[in-house]
């Protein structure tokens, strides 16, 4: 299958959404041919060995060593068209990504080039009830589910936040608790892990919809398979792991994923 071509898009909106979320919402005419159901998909975001964003299509055939950061397509608007991104993030300093810093720091107007979509990653709407776990760099995706979700939904979401301020409101059927975990260290252990073993496991076969740091997805993997979650009822993943950058932290989910 043939990757989505590169795209240049601009930055046409900065928002501090909360304390530790950054909202962009990025524009351009190459993102008319984008599904309208591709929230909840993802983008990559492309930038040099110095951190910079790429701004050249061609990047690549030049030569350009490339580092590409994964992100959430929090909505789409074909209309203008458009895609907002959410970031979390990690303050400024080392613990700073060259993604997060690149949105915190552009402006209206910045340029940057996009891989993608990745397609869209939805539960199954069908299944008897539904859980989901996850912390601040997969808030975006959980958000998309939920509001996909039937109005006689029933299950749980557990949501690590960094500060009690970057609770966001949700748009949830009221069968689907919600409960926010709040971390002021993100990476270090918390209480999802804890939070989410308490729960009670409903009747019937759910959907599960799992992203974290890399630790705690191990852990909830034992405990989701413990209950005879499957791959057909089971999506567990990790989006980061404290101290590795993205590269780094892609070989070992790799490795973590061939010894699984």
């Amino acid at each position: 299958m043939a990757q989505p071509k590169p795209r240049l898009v601009y930055v046409a909106h900065s928002q501090r959404l909360t304390p530790n979320m950054h909202r962009l919402v990025l524009a351009g005419p190459e993102l008319a041919d984008y599904p309208n159901d591709i929230a909840s998909g993802y983008i990559k975001l492309m930038f040099n060995e110095a951190g910079q964003p790429i701004r050249s299509l061609n990047a690549k055939a030049e030569g350009t060593k490339i580092s590409l950061r994964t992100y959430t397509i929090r909505d789409y608007d074909p209309k203008v068209p458009s895609i907002t991104v959410d970031f979390a993030m990690h303050g400024e300093g080392q613990a700073e990504g060259i993604a997060s810093r690149w949105a915190r720091t552009c402006q209206v107007g910045d340029e940057i080039v996009i891989g993608g979509p990745g397609p869209a990653n939805i539960v199954d709407l069908e299944a008897d009830w539904f859980f989901f776990v996850g912390d601040m760099t997969s808030l975006p995706a959980i958000s998309c589910n939920l509001e996909q979700l039937p109005p006689d939904a029933q299950g749980h979401a557990v949501i690590e936040v960094t500060d009690v301020k970057d609770i966001q409101p949700l748009d949830v059927p009221t069968g689907i608790s919600i409960d926010w975990v709040v971390n002021a260290t993100p990476g270090h252990q918390s209480e999802l892990v804890e939070r989410t073993k308490e729960k009670t496991w409903l009747e019937g076969v759910p959907q599960i919809w799992v992203a974290c740091e890399f630790s705690n997805m191990r852990e909830l993997r034992k405990h989701f398979k413990s209950f005879g979650a499957t791959k057909q009822n089971l999506y567990i993943s990790s989006y980061w792991k404290a101290g590795l950058v993205e590269e780094a932290h892609k070989e070992v989910k790799r490795a973590d994923a061939e010894a699984a």
